[in-house]
C-alpha cells in the first residue's frame, strides 16, 4: 500500500460549525465561523488507563496478573485568538451574545447557567502541506469550552478557549467539499463514524474565505445552482439562482455578504464598479458579473 508523505506548515484557517444534540452539522442561518485570527490550537490526547491487577498465592506466586492497559479516550482542545469574534465565542461556549438594535453581536456575556454537555460543535483546520496541497484536522464532535484567564495589560491581549473535549460524532461526510473526487470538489470520501474522534489528512481544496459573523451552513443535499442572473438598475443588482426557492449564499464582491432563505435577494452597491457576485448553494458556486454605473 503506498502512502503520501507529506509536511505540514502553518495555520491557514479554521472552521466551527455548531452541531444538533446528536452531533450532526445544523443547517441554516449563523451555524458556522471561518477565522484565521487564531494564534494556537493545542490538542492534548486524552488516555484512559486501567488498574494492574496482581495477586499472590499463599506460597508468593502470582496467581491473578494483568497488567494496566492505556486507551485512546478522545482529543482536549485549547484554542488562543489574537482577536475577538463573538459570534465564534458563542458557538465554542454557548454563551449568550449581546445584540445591538440591529441585531449585530457586540459583545457576550458569561453565565454559570450554560450546560457545557449540551454545547456541541466541530472543529476544522488547514494548515500548508506544499504546492496546491493543505493538511487538514478534523475533530468532527467538541463539547462546550470556557473563555480562561484573561489579563489586561500594556502588551497585546490574547483570548483563550479551553475545557472542550470531542465525543462520539454523527458527522458522517460532513456537509461541506473538502477534497476533490472523482475531479469535483466533495464531501468526505470516506466518512467519519461514530468513535473517530480525529482526521489528519491531506487534501487538494483551499480553505474556506474567512468571513466576519456567523455564516450559513448550506444542505449538500440541495438542488445545485445552474444558472445566475443580476440584472442592475440604478446601483441594485436584482440576483435570481436557477433554480429557485433554496437557500444561498451570496459574496457580492464589495465586501458584503448575505444569505436568502429562497434564493432570490438583491443589493445594493454603495459605488460604481466592476463586481462579481459569488452564489452558493449546496456543494455548487456560480458567479456572475456585474457592473455599475457611477
Amino acid at each position: 500500500m503506498q502512502s503520501k508523505k507529506v509536511s505540514v506548515l502553518r495555520g491557514k484557517a479554521m472552521r466551527a460549525t455548531r452541531l444538533s444534540a446528536t452531533g450532526a452539522p445544523l443547517y441554516g442561518d449563523s451555524n458556522a465561523v471561518v477565522t484565521e485570527g487564531f494564534i494556537s490550537v493545542a490538542m492534548t490526547t486524552l488516555i484512559t488507563e486501567t488498574e494492574a491487577i496482581s495477586q499472590t498465592n499463599a506460597n508468593g506466586k502470582e496467581c491473578i496478573g494483568e497488567t494496566a492497559k492505556s486507551k485512546f479516550s478522545g482529543v482536549g482542545v485549547e484554542a488562543v485568538f489574537c482577536s475577538v469574534d463573538f459570534a465564534l465565542f458563542e458557538m465554542l461556549t454557548g454563551q449568550e451574545l449581546v445584540l445591538d438594535e440591529n441585531g449585530k453581536a457586540y459583545g457576550i456575556t458569561e453565565s454559570t447557567e450554560i450546560d457545557l454537555d449540551a454545547v456541541n460543535w466541530a472543529l476544522e483546520m488547514w494548515t500548508g502541506a506544499g504546492d496546491a496541497e493543505y493538511g487538514y484536522l478534523l475533530l468532527p464532535r467538541l463539547t462546550g469550552g470556557v473563555i480562561s484567564d484573561i489579563t489586561v495589560e500594556n502588551a497585546a491581549i490574547n483570548f483563550t478557549i479551553t475545557g472542550a473535549n470531542t465525543k462520539p460524532n454523527t458527522w458522517g461526510a460532513g456537509p461541506y467539499a473538502v477534497e476533490t473526487v472523482g475531479a469535483s470538489p466533495a464531501r468526505l470520501r470516506v466518512p467519519m463514524k461514530k468513535n473517530d474522534h480525529r482526521r489528519i489528512m491531506v487534501v487538494d481544496i483551499a480553505p474556506p474565505v474567512e468571513y466576519d459573523g456567523a455564516l450559513p451552513v448550506l444542505d449538500p443535499t440541495d438542488a445545485p445552482l445552474t444558472a445566475l442572473t443580476a440584472p442592475v438598475t440604478g446601483k441594485t443588482a436584482a440576483i435570481t439562482p436557477t433554480p429557485s426557492g433554496e437557500p444561498t449564499f451570496y459574496d457580492f464582491g464589495d465586501g458584503n455578504w448575505d444569505y436568502s432563505e429562497t434564493g432570490a435577494h438583491s443589493h445594493t452597491y454603495l459605488e460604481g464598479g466592476t463586481y462579481t457576485i459569488t452564489a452558493k448553494r449546496g456543494l455548487s458556486t456560480r458567479t456572475v458579473t456585474v457592473t455599475v454605473a457611477p
